[in-house]
């Protein structure tokens, strides 16, 4: 666990926390029910990056920034269906 907590501490260039850290923290904030934060984090990318992925064809076709918008929103309201709130 000390590697997630430097990740907290310092997130990757792009300014994002690692998956996996992220659904701990959010479990750990009382925003989510999430018994395996690494399986979490793999349903998360699954439904917000992988869509996002296939539809551009990983990157060799534009995606607009509407669709981007709806296929992450859709992702992560999935997301929350399935680990809701405490």
């Amino acid at each position: 666990m000390p590697e997630k907590r430097r990740a907290i501490a310092r997130p990757d260039e792009h300014g994002n926390l690692p998956p996996d850290v992220l659904a701990a923290w959010l479990a750990a904030q009382g925003l989510i029910t999430v018994d395996d934060p690494d399986q979490a984090a793999t349903h998360f990318t699954l439904l917000t990056f992988s869509g996002a992925a296939d539809q551009s064809f990983h990157g060799a076709v534009p995606l607009s920034d509407a669709a981007l918008r709806t296929t992450v929103t859709t992702g992560v309201r999935a997301f929350l269906r399935r680990y809701p709130r405490p």
